[in-house]
């Protein structure tokens, strides 16, 4: 159990700076410190993805109100549709189906959404700084 710890720990740290962009660490919860049951290091790991979902539709909401016309509102719209069937299916593959794994999967399945979660608020965080005459409003 000892060796599967210090996997754990060693791969959440490495996890932990590749999520982080521009060398922006996220506050998220801390996975690192549990006792290492694969039901406590899950539900860490579904913790980590609600916190970077719940950002997600918070910027959602706060892009689509700056929006003027129903026509970029919907282009807005039909580009975050796209990018959750891309983030599932690309989890899907990265993960596995779950019939096809074991205790692990929902750790794989949920850090895989997380990653692909926090690089999406990366591109709305964009959207909504950017400030030039190129930039969609």
């Amino acid at each position: 159990m000892r060796i599967f710890q210090l996997a754990f720990t060693i791969t959440s740290l490495i996890f932990s700076l590749t999520t982080s962009s521009a060398g922006e660490l996220r506050a998220k919860v801390d996975c690192g410190n549990l006792d290492g049951t694969m039901l406590e290091i899950n539900k860490c790991a579904a913790e980590q993805y609600k916190i970077a979902d719940d950002e997600l539709n918070s910027l959602f909401k706060k892009k689509m109100a700056t929006l003027e016309t129903d026509n970029v509102k919907n282009r807005l719209r039909n580009s975050q549709r796209a990018w959750i069937a891309f983030r599932d299916s690309a989890c899907l593959y990265e993960a596995g189906p779950r019939e096809e794994s074991g205790s692990v999967w929902p750790l794989e399945y949920y850090r895989c959404m997380e990653r692909h979660t926090l690089n999406r608020n990366d591109d709305l965080k964009y959207y909504i700084s950017c400030d030039t005459p190129d930039c969609q409003n």
